[in-house]
């Protein structure tokens, strides 16, 4: 499993607004509105995209590409290097920066959810590659 196939899963806010990041919380208010948290954040560099707000489609080169395809075909070479098979980062949605919650707890909260999604897939992964 690649990191860029894990990436719309480490969205944990819903919209953003300046320094502002929102979240749907579950539920409905009294008009029948969802109700969000709203959660200040600061911004980092996107950790799937390296900032670069895109990234290879994973389908392309997830188990590597041999020199060799290269070679076999200048074409392929030429369409690769240029960015022809480039997606948007479904992370950052091509913005190169996500959200860090400023709130302490709330951090450790996000890091704790990404965690258990990347232990979980990780897992996935062992059984697919075992056969299970």
């Amino acid at each position: 499993m690649d990191r860029r196939d894990l990436a719309s899963s480490k969205r944990w806010w819903d919209s953003l607004d300046g320094l502002t990041a929102y979240m749907k919380e579950g539920g409905y208010d009294e008009n029948d509105e969802p109700i969000v948290a709203r959660i200040p954040v600061t911004f980092t560099v996107c950790t799937t995209c390296d900032g670069k707000g895109s990234y290879v489609n994973p389908n392309i080169d997830r188990n590597g590409i041999d020199p060799q395809d290269f070679h076999d075909d200048p074409e392929f070479f030429a369409d690769y290097r240029s960015g022809m098979f480039d997606l948007p980062c479904a992370h950052c949605e091509g913005l190169r920066v996500i959200p860090v919650p400023i709130d302490e707890a709330m951090r450790k909260q996000v890091q704790e959810g990404n965690d258990a999604m990347e232990e979980y897939y990780s897992e996935v992964q062992a059984e697919i590659d075992f056969g299970a």
